[in-house]
């Protein structure tokens, strides 16, 4: 079940898992480094990134969990996630 997901606030899931550390995985396959390679960020810089945003500022990067008021509307907008009744998988 996902419980952590990776977004740019206001637009796309990046990343999404069990964990906050799984969530922040998948992220860094999808995050774009200074050269303009996507995945070549380090998983460290994925987790500086969100961390050095501000939560709720549009355009930030953030980790929210399944408490988050916005956790579901993210998924179900974002496509490629499927709600049951024990919680979000993948497609």
């Amino acid at each position: 079940m996902i419980t952590h997901i990776v977004i740019q606030t206001g637009y796309a899931v990046f990343g999404a898992g069990d964990s906050a550390d799984a969530a922040y995985a998948e992220a860094q396959k999808w995050m774009v480094d200074e050269s303009g390679k996507t995945g070549g960020m380090t998983l460290q810089e994925v987790i500086d990134l969100v961390d050095e945003g501000q939560p709720g500022v549009d355009g930030q990067f953030d980790l929210i969990n399944n408490q988050h008021r916005d956790f579901d509307s993210y998924l179900k907008n974002q496509g490629g996630f499927n709600q049951t009744p024990d919680g979000w998988v993948s497609e």
